[in-house]
């Protein structure tokens, strides 16, 4: 994929706001190689396709490169043929019930986009360069019921056009798609058999064209409906999601993506807010008994959802929880010695791959080394963006250095800095860039303090 001057613009404009770029992060990103690779090594190409199940907890603070990570994460996924659900976090928490976690993946449910798929004869850990991000029409588990149908639809047509084969009518076709879908009623079989019906009656309302009905299935799909005449009568689906049965629809949902091509599913739960924005994760607002009780109804359900990976319930599917601390870990109730106990070990990429706890600051390099080399990569971007390239390298790498080592300065007071760095960089190459000089020191103190 070509780095476009539309690409470069983008990604610059959001680090330039301390934001990480949702797509194409990898042309600034640095650092985060081995953790990649190591998943890709001890999850995504063996454990998972195997039918294995994880549970991961990714500790950064805000600005750290935790969001970075997980994006970093969505696309090796995606890269091995995972589905992936990558669910944001903010003013209110998939934990507060199971059917909502239930309800955020199937909602965020994003296939492999076209292209990333890594070739066989590719070794683990190269980097690469990936295609274009998928479209907002392409998220949920209605677009994944609508990328099954048409690669069946596809498949069909292609047949028609080998040498051997005879003209096929539009009719013919359909009838092939019917013989098809009988045959996955034979063969489709998950955890869940509401689910099973509604994906299959969903494939079935495309390939008859009935729109209507697809769109009534698709809402029960995310657990946005029931109708006992429309979904129980006329589809056999007896009752809506639920918390009883939120479990029993993962599950199924992975075995599903299983059924039709994909290696499996990886779900990424990230607190996207700053510490000390209002947040509901399992760390919830609230005060008094009612906010305590809230709280630990909420860490049950986290552990519920661990203790489901760690007997190997649900199948083919990795979940990470990404958060800014461990504070939501300190209670007295039974339930937070339990979970502190799950969540104990620590991930090493060399010694201790199978690590539950991820620590950024652990994993990721502290030097001037690692900064400078995000910082060139930004400056790459920079001359893509503007058509303009640096021609005064002293003043760029003077430029580079200075903001990386005052930014190392700030690491014990903030722990953003890589965040600071990235952020007061990108305005400081702006300077450099439309100004030909670097920042004076009084300017770079105070671009460090407005970022």
């Amino acid at each position: 994929m070509k780095l476009t001057q539309a690409r470069a613009r983008t990604i610059i404009e959001q680090v330039a706001l301390g934001l990480p770029a949702n797509y194409n992060h990898h042309y600034y990103s640095s650092g985060l190689e081995r953790v990649v690779s190591t998943f890709e090594r001890e999850y995504f190409s063996s454990y998972l396709p195997a039918g294995g199940a994880v549970f991961k907890l990714l500790v950064g603070a805000f600005g750290s490169g935790k969001t970075h990570t997980c994006f970093a994460l969505r696309d090796a996924a995606w890269r091995h043929q995972f589905a992936v659900a990558y669910v944001p976090l903010g003013q209110r928490s998939s934990f507060a019930e199971l059917s909502s976690v239930y309800r955020d993946i199937a909602s965020n449910l994003t296939l492999p986009p076209h292209g990333y798929v890594r070739p066989a004869q590719d070794p683990i850990g190269v980097p690469e360069l990936l295609p274009d991000e998928p479209l907002p029409e392409e998220r949920g588990i209605s677009s994944a019921v609508r990328g099954w149908y048409a690669k069946h639809h596809a498949e069909v047509c292609r047949e028609a056009l080998e040498p051997t084969a005879q003209d096929i009518s539009p009719a013919e076709i359909k009838a092939r798609l019917r013989e098809r879908l009988a045959a996955m009623h034979e063969q489709l079989r998950t955890d869940n058999g509401n689910l099973t019906r509604a994906l299959l009656g969903s494939f079935e309302a495309l390939l008859e064209g009935r729109e209507h009905t697809f769109d009534d299935l698709s809402q029960w799909l995310v657990g946005e409906g029931f109708s006992k005449v429309m979904h129980k009568k006329q589809h056999g689906i007896l009752e809506p999601v639920s918390d009883r049965n939120a479990l029993s629809l993962l599950c199924g949902l992975s075995e599903w993506l299983q059924f039709i091509g994909y290696r499996g599913l990886v779900v990424l739960f990230d607190q996207d807010t700053p510490d000390d924005t209002p947040a509901d994760t399992p760390a919830v607002t609230g005060s008094g008994k009612q906010g305590d009780k809230a709280q630990i109804a909420r860490l049950a359900n986290l552990l519920t959802l661990i203790n489901e990976t760690a007997n190997q319930r649900m199948r083919a599917l990795l979940m990470l929880y990404a958060v800014p601390n461990t504070d939501f870990l300190t209670g007295g109730a039974q339930v937070y010695e339990a979970l502190n106990q799950r969540l104990s070990s620590v991930f090493d990429s060399d010694l201790n791959p199978s690590g539950v706890r991820l620590l950024l600051e652990q994993l990721l390099p502290d030097d001037t080394d690692h900064l400078s080399d995000i910082g060139y990569k930004l400056a790459y971007l920079h001359e893509v963006a503007y058509h303009q390239p640096f021609e005064d390298e002293d003043a760029l790498a003077d430029t580079i250095t200075r903001v990386a080592e005052r930014s190392l300065q700030r690491r014990y007071v903030m722990p953003g800095y890589r965040r600071l760095f990235v952020q007061a960089l990108s305005n400081a190459l702006t300077v450099l860039r439309r100004e030909g000089r670097a920042l004076s020191p009084s300017e770079l103190e105070r671009l460090m303090v407005r970022s």
